[in-house]
């Protein structure tokens, strides 16, 4: 449940306090102070008067409002057969009133209501004169209610001096819990030390791991959520625990992973003659990563490095994998891509290793490394590292070749990375911009034309690049007038 609380604003000055000032004549407010109401759900409001003294004869007013976040109930109010209107009742000091309201402004965010009486009437420094009964239209944000006074007048049909209009300030506050629910469990046994689970949210948030399971996933989208877990030892877990706590600090219920086992078993997907000697042991955390060593990438004459927690956008197809480490000496490491064996090689005396594979096409990969040692005994395997094969070049957006603007203006020159096929995405990283033979460099997809530029033709070169590195130009003719 999602909540607003209302507090106090005078005038125009949205100013919260804590309790109503000493009221004078013509002062009229909206109480209470503050109360709590949740998201999509009917809450009161009453209007009070100070008289002055005087006997309230009629008075005249608009409650505003913006409609898009509220709106009136105009399905509940109960008024006897001389009042017309909907929305509203009665306030406990205008029982002898006639009482209407006008509710075919609401929806542009305005509700009139008015009262007349010849007798019984309301005077005293705090008058109830009407519940007006409101409905939340949003699940969180801040508004204002306020007042017009359009008439107050005496029994003798004199103006009331007028006072102060105080109105009120509703906040939506979001007290929901996200919801969290298992969707496919750990297959059982598995020989898969760093296993898949997947399970849904509600809500974006962040994940807190207890037990036995960790993984370097931290955060969960609305929907179907996959992760992986660290490596783990060879056993049963049965104490594996997920939590979600959303942006505002809700903590969802505790959903308990279903048991799971990790076990030893002949390996999969090896060739025949090494079969033999090839058995998954147990290992924990620790000696895996003493033996998953630092695996570099060169693409493009570049040098990149695996990371479990950052994804590596790369823009050629062709990739080198290459890494060293004593404990694999003559032993093999395999290659897995999106699950299945790809490539396998044998480890060098020095314990260097390389692996070479290109991508039929652009698109997201999980890749994960497996370690034997001479003997053809399972050492361990790496984390699931996130490739991102990106090879097209990204798009401006409706970008004008001409643009004539001041010194000071801003032009604008937004990229998409969008591609039609929508297999991969990477986003656009950076500009660069040339201008009067200054380089810059920005992520922000603007350019301010420098204050003191002198009037005339200039050419504006713009570049994006995408998280691949991919990158596209376009020549821009400034006319600054």
């Amino acid at each position: 449940m999602k909540k607003i609380y209302i507090g106090i604003i005078c005038a125009s000055l949205m100013l919260i306090v804590g309790n109503i000032a000493q009221a004078a004549e013509g002062d009229v407010w909206i109480a209470p102070t503050t109360q709590e109401i949740g998201a999509n759900t009917n809450f009161d409001i009453d209007v009070h008067i100070d008289t002055g003294g005087k006997n309230l004869g009629a008075f005249n007013m608009y409650l505003d409002f913006d409609p898009t976040k509220i709106t009136i109930d105009t399905i509940r109010g109960v008024n006897p057969s001389l009042d017309t209107g909907k929305g509203f009742d009665k306030g406990l000091d205008t029982i002898n009133y006639i009482m209407t309201s006008n509710s075919g402004d609401i929806a542009n965010g305005h509700f009139r209501f008015a009262g007349i009486t010849a007798n019984g009437y309301a005077n005293g420094n705090n008058k109830h004169l009407i519940t007006i009964h409101v409905k939340t239209m949003v699940a969180e944000g801040t508004t204002s209610l306020s007042l017009r006074v359009n008439e107050l007048s005496d029994d003798f049909g004199h103006v009331l001096t007028a006072g102060n209009i105080t109105g009120a300030i509703a906040t939506v506050a979001d007290i929901t819990a996200p919801t969290i629910t298992e969707v496919t469990p750990v297959t059982t046994p598995t020989n898969d030390i760093t296993p898949d689970y997947s399970f849904s949210s509600d809500e974006v948030g962040t994940i807190t791991y207890g037990g036995d399971c960790s993984s370097s996933t931290t955060s969960v989208v609305a929907g179907n959520n996959t992760i992986t877990f660290n490596p783990l030892l060879a056993g049963t877990h049965n104490n594996c625990t997920i939590t979600v706590t959303d942006s505002a600090g809700n903590i969802s219920g505790v959903l308990n992973v279903t048991s799971f086992d990790t076990t030893t078993s002949t390996c999969i997907g090896v060739s025949s003659t090494l079969e033999q000697n090839c058995i998954y042991t147990s290992v924990n955390t620790m000696d895996v990563n003493k033996i998953i060593p630092k695996i570099k990438v060169k693409h493009f004459h570049k040098k990149y490095k695996l990371h479990k927690k950052k994804t590596l956008y790369l823009r050629k197809k062709k990739l080198s994998f290459k890494a060293r480490n004593q404990k694999l000496v003559n032993g093999r490491v395999q290659l897995f891509i999106n699950g299945k064996l790809k490539r396998e090689t044998i480890v060098g005396t020095n314990g260097e290793w390389k692996l070479n594979k290109k991508f039929k096409k652009n698109g997201k990969y999980k890749l994960k490394f497996k370690y034997f040692n001479s003997a053809g005994n399972f050492l361990g395997q790496s984390y699931k590292y996130k490739v991102k094969i990106d090879t097209k070049k990204p798009k401006f957006i409706h970008l004008s070749a001409f643009f004539s603007k001041k010194a000071g203006d801003k032009v604008v020159f937004r990229a998409t990375d969008r591609k039609k096929t929508k297999k991969v995405k990477t986003g656009i990283k950076y500009y660069k911009y040339y201008f009067l033979g200054k380089k810059h460099k920005t992520k922000k997809p603007e350019f301010i034309i420098p204050v003191g530029t002198l009037k005339g033709l200039y050419t504006l070169k713009v570049r994006a690049y995408d998280k691949a590195g991919n990158k596209i130009t376009k020549i821009i003719v400034v006319r600054v007038r």
